[in-house]
């Protein structure tokens, strides 16, 4: 069962910057980022809507969406260009689409940002994915998160994370 948005402001700023920091990831070389991300796009690529505005995947699109989402990923960002990877336009790309859709999971914890449901962010993210947005995305983020849900991550150094790692 999926429940449509109904979150303050700040809830969708937050699911939104941590797909941001999971496209950040992604462009250090994270793989288990870079491939959540090319499978989500592939899925909004490859989806149809069916006139009631359910979504179903067409399996004959999906591998050319694939494609495309890889190509987006990968490419070299213009001089003038907003996005500083391509994996942040991917993510752009990809919350564009969850806005569209305005699904969360029953209780509205977790952001859809697929068409299905498979693939979610946080509306409250987690410890280390603030401190990713913090040091990396936004320089004067603030979350207001139970302090008691430490997961291990305090690195007094950015330089300390090992990017390619790490699970998200």
């Amino acid at each position: 069962m999926a429940w449509s948005w109904s979150h303050s402001p700040s809830a969708y700023r937050d699911a939104q910057l941590s797909l941001q920091a999971i496209a950040f990831l992604a462009s250090k070389g994270s793989k288990q980022s870079q491939e959540k991300l090319l499978t989500v796009a592939a899925e909004w690529f490859a989806s149809n809507t069916h006139k009631h505005g359910e979504h179903w995947l067409d399996l004959k699109r999906y591998g050319k969406a694939q494609r495309k989402a890889y190509r987006i990923a990968t490419r070299r960002q213009h001089v003038h260009s907003t996005f500083d990877s391509g994996w942040s336009e991917l993510a752009e790309i990809i919350w564009s689409k969850a806005e569209e859709l305005q699904t969360c999971d029953n209780g509205g914890w977790n952001c859809w940002i697929c068409p299905y449901g498979c693939h979610t962010v946080p509306f409250t993210p987690s410890k280390f994915l603030q401190y990713v947005i913090s040091h990396f995305i936004v320089e004067d983020y603030h979350c207001d998160v139970n302090e008691d849900d430490d997961n291990g991550y305090e690195y007094d150094d950015p330089d300390d994370i090992d990017i390619k790692a790490i699970t998200i």
